[in-house]
């Protein structure tokens, strides 16, 4: 429920407009005390998707990501675990948008 909204960003908003065959990364991993997420896509990135919504005339915004950063929030207040969320915009050697990368970190406060 907490990467899902990050995944479909990824392949509707990153991966669909490329005209070549996309990648996307899942990758879960614990170290120490903390789950890691890494959701990773070589899409057209976040400024051209959002180009892309202006031009067919989309203007509603994408509320999962939103929805999940309140849930997050909520989770931060009521129990010891920390959530994070951070998004990465990744760029090619020329400057020009690669990606996005999203890494989720949960760490489990065990004390």
């Amino acid at each position: 429920m907490i990467i899902q909204p990050y995944v479909e960003n990824a392949i509707i908003h990153g991966l669909m407009h490329k005209t070549e065959k996309g990648n996307l990364l899942i990758d879960l991993r614990l170290e120490g005390d903390n789950i890691l997420f890494t959701i990773e896509d070589n899409g057209v990135g976040r400024e051209r998707a959002a180009e892309i919504r202006r031009e067919s005339g989309i203007e509603r915004k994408s509320r999962g990501m939103m929805i999940t950063g309140e849930r997050l929030e909520i989770l931060n207040q009521y129990t010891k675990d920390t959530y994070t969320v951070n998004v990465v915009d990744l760029f090619d050697e020329k400057g020009q948008a690669a990606g996005t990368r999203v890494l989720i970190t949960i760490h489990a406060n065990v004390n």
